[in-house]
């Protein structure tokens, strides 16, 4: 088990892995030479820092209000000897992307589990191909659709359900291979729980938000990663209706 005095605490959203906690923390040593003073007080003497320093290491996990504010009181009560303490097998190394360029953090293995889940979400695609809308957006020839992302349960009686799941839009380039894949998409029969399946961490993941009749609506949107999402994205209105 290692400890850390935490620095920094923010939310954020990042992909694929959805809604996180950034956390900072700085490495927490046992201080030399403070023998004599712990035998005389009955107390432990620890050295750390309180600023980002070259030991600073970042940590990811997922949000929670109620972990967010563990977290807090945890980075208060330093002074008291109390400290954030962590196994490190329940993370993996990896790299985070940031404006400033990519950082090495340690990554929880719940955000780990929580992406698989995730990237095996299953989708109804359109109906019929007439669903596809082919494009040509800033040069670029796609195909863009909406798919009904839904949960699929096992029922007791041996049966299957699934809900009714929300809207999702998809833009792929509109060649013969991606038409090929989503002309076959549409011949699969949900009762016969034959859903489509997309690794949604080969595209790059956004939300909208489309205004209707009922007031504002929150979507998600997968731009495929053999596209230039920037400009999918500057002309959204024209890629998507």
């Amino acid at each position: 088990m290692r400890q850390f005095v935490i620095i920094d605490i923010e939310s954020n959203t990042v992909q694929p892995d959805g809604e996180v906690l950034i956390v900072k923390a700085n490495p927490v040593k046992e201080a030399e030479g403070f023998e004599h003073l712990e035998q005389m007080f009955g107390k432990k003497y620890f050295n750390y820092a309180m600023n980002e320093c070259n030991e600073t290491e970042v940590f990811m996990l997922p949000y929670s209000e109620e972990l967010t504010r563990k977290l807090i009181q945890l980075a208060r009560k330093y002074e008291d000897g109390v400290f954030w303490t962590l196994n490190m097998s329940e993370f993996i190394d990896a790299r985070l992307s940031t404006p400033n360029g990519s950082v090495s953090i340690h990554k929880s293995t719940a955000l780990v589990r929580r992406t698989l889940r995730i990237e095996c979400q299953k989708y109804i695609p359109p109906v019929a191909d007439w669903e596809f809308k082919h494009k040509i957006v800033d040069g670029i020839k796609i195909v863009t659709f909406s798919a009904t992302k839904t949960t699929v349960r096992d029922n007791l009686d041996g049966g299957f359900s699934w809900d009714s799941g929300d809207i999702a839009f998809f833009v792929f380039p509109d060649n013969e291979e991606n038409m090929q894949m989503l002309n076959d998409s549409i011949k699969l029969e949900p009762l016969k729980k034959q859903f489509w399946e997309p690794d949604t961490s080969s595209f790059y993941h956004a939300r909208i938000s489309m205004t209707g009749p009922l007031g504002s609506t929150g979507h998600d949107l997968y731009i495929s990663n053999e596209l230039p999402e920037n400009r999918i994205l500057e002309n959204l209105q024209d890629a998507l209706w």
